[in-house]
């Protein structure tokens, strides 16, 4: 019995034995994996007791390119400069070098050198030369921590759509702010260890997070259109001499932006040193009166109600005509005028006639479906979506008034979307001015494939319309300056009289427009123009804003290889594509 029981004893003993030999060889085991191979768990535990402080790791911003795939914003590691005050020898022979070299306030510098703090920012973010020059000199207590830098190499050529970032590389306006969560990543974190007087050690000791790198975006704008535009536009300014200008390149049957331009423009490099109003993007933002580019949505609605044909004839009143106490003129007195030769002529007198004969609510919602009263839904900030009133709020001279383009707010993106409503074949389309979101691994997550529309006219009065159009370059109407000689324009001018501070028309101050479209027969772009109170040679819109059309659209048409031949347009496969 005896030796029976010692066996099972040595039995339990031999089962526990085995069982604790395990457990030790498993935790040996996994103690040496985290603090042999990984280093890990001790560094952990000694960085989160006093000698550690936990610090973001900013992720690098996604890229910003072209239709093309030309780089137009990007972010690249640079060094930014900081001291630890206490450990500074000399404060102020240190100062007086730094001011120096980085171009710095020496008294700016000074003050941080002189700081009850254990970290204190000198200049962020230095040009290479600075800082091998600085770091060269190992002065005590200077230091430098690595941080993301926005660079956009193409400068001011695309300033007002991509805006810019903060020094923390945050996006303030434009795209950078639209799509601050694509284009930011997501943040890291490390641990940080201190020294025995607390002062931060500037290694890494610890990733407990990576961070990860924002999304890349890609543009429908083509970086060659953009620099023909700008420089048509500069062009404008310097004849002109006017507060502003904008201009828009829009393809035709998708509504894609290949080009927008403000003006004045900034650097986003270096946006502090401007004004708020060369910073704005007056394309989306500014809301004016059209004018009588605005003719073309009057026409538009009586023809395809069927009102009105384009032979019909109205009388002219011989350039003055009395509507409720008020009298419309025209610029020239006319007589009978044919629909046609009102649009070509832009007879405010005829256009406000054949606004009479359309019911208010019909006028009124082919004013709203043509795409004014609300923001057009681009992706940009600070879309305006301008400003018509309900028909129960109208004048007497509201109807009139409307057919010629007042009474009503626009913005340049909304005029050129409604112009395009007749070269896209009766549809309004959407405009786009992103094309594609994809990861830093090169997932596409946002595709566009084919902007929102929706069918305006009838094709029987498209057709119509870029006849009366046509005229309006290449007959005697306003625009003949729009004319090319190896290809046919349709499009329509503007010239709007300014509001004074006291609410009456100004007689000095105007804004003068051309929008249109290329080539008439098969449209593929569209382009507006639009000055701002031209100063000096000239104000109408077909003598400040047609010119540079012309010159817009000859350019990128010889850039997307459209050509020529007596058959009709021989169209290369860069031509911008078509709604399907």
């Amino acid at each position: 019995m005896k030796k029976q029981k010692y066996e099972s004893i040595d039995v339990r003993i031999f089962v526990f034995l085995a069982i604790f030999a395990v457990l030790y060889t498993g935790l040996v085991v996994r103690l040496y994996d985290l603090q042999i191979n990984k280093r890990y768990l001790s560094k952990l535990e000694k960085s989160r007791g006093r000698r550690g402080v936990r610090k973001d790791i900013i992720p690098q911003r996604g890229m910003v390119s072209d239709c093309k795939g030309n780089i137009l914003a990007i972010s690249r590691k640079v060094k930014s400069m900081y001291c630890v005050p206490s450990l500074v020898k000399d404060k102020e022979k240190t100062a007086d070098i730094l001011s120096n070299i980085t171009g710095v306030e020496h008294d700016f510098i000074l003050s941080r050198l002189e700081k009850k703090a254990h970290f204190a920012w000198l200049k962020r973010k230095l040009e290479d030369e600075e800082h091998a020059y600085i770091e060269s000199m190992e002065l005590p207590g200077i230091g430098f921590r690595e941080e993301y830098h926005r660079f956009y190499p193409k400068g001011e050529t695309f300033c007002h759509v991509l805006g810019f970032v903060n020094i923390d590389n945050q996006g303030i306006d434009g795209l950078e702010w639209l799509m601050e969560k694509e284009l930011s990543g997501i943040k890291g974190t490390m641990i940080c260890e201190l020294d025995a007087q607390g002062q931060e050690i500037c290694s890494y000791t610890v990733v407990e997070k990576s961070p990860r790198t924002g999304n890349n975006i890609t543009l429908t704008l083509d970086e060659v259109i953009q620099e023909i535009v700008n420089e048509e536009i500069d062009k404008v300014m310097e004849k002109h001499d006017p507060l502003g200008a904008v201009a828009i390149v829009m393809e035709s049957q998708t509504g894609k932006i290949l080009a927008m331009c403000s003006r004045p423009s900034f650097d986003p490099a270096n946006p502090g040193r401007y004004e708020a109003e060369e910073r704005r993007n007056r394309c989306i933002t500014d809301m004016y009166e059209p004018g009588s580019v605005f003719k073309i949505i009057t026409t538009s609605a009586a023809v395809n109600e069927g009102i009105v044909n384009m032979g019909d004839v109205f009388f002219c009143e011989n350039g003055a005509y009395r509507v409720a106490r008020h009298t419309l003129h025209d610029s020239h007195p006319y007589g009978d005028l044919t629909v046609k030769q009102i649009i070509s002529k832009s007879s405010n007198i005829g256009a406000s006639k054949i606004a009479e004969l359309v019911e208010d609510e019909v006028f009124y919602n082919y004013i709203r479906n043509f795409g004014f009263g609300s923001p057009t839904g681009i992706k940009l900030p600070g879309e305006a979506g301008g400003f018509v009133r309900e028909p129960n709020l109208w004048s007497r001279l509201s109807k009139p008034s409307l057919a010629m383009g007042h009474e009503i707010l626009v913005t340049p993106l909304q005029l050129i979307a409604a112009v395009n409503v007749i070269a896209s074949g009766g549809y309004f389309i959407e405009p786009a001015v992103i094309e594609k979101i994809e990861s830093p691994e090169g997932e596409v997550l946002y595709q566009l494939e084919k902007s929102h529309f929706r069918q305006v006219l009838s094709r029987e009065t498209v057709l119509m319309m870029k006849e009366a159009l046509t005229e309006v370059v290449s007959g005697q109407g306003t625009a003949r300056r729009a004319s090319l000689e190896k290809y046919t324009v349709a499009g329509k001018t503007g010239t709007a009289q300014k509001l004074n501070e006291n609410g009456r028309y100004s007689h000095s101050k105007f804004i003068g427009s051309f929008a249109g479209f290329i080539p008439a027969e098969d449209p593929l772009i569209t382009i507006l123009v639009m000055v701002d109170e031209p100063r000096r040679n000239g104000y109408y819109g077909g003598t400040v804003a047609a010119p540079a059309f012309a010159g817009i659209a000859d350019k990128v048409l010889k850039y997307l290889n459209v050509f020529e031949r007596k058959n009709g347009l021989f169209v290369t496969a860069q031509t911008p594509g078509k709604r399907g």
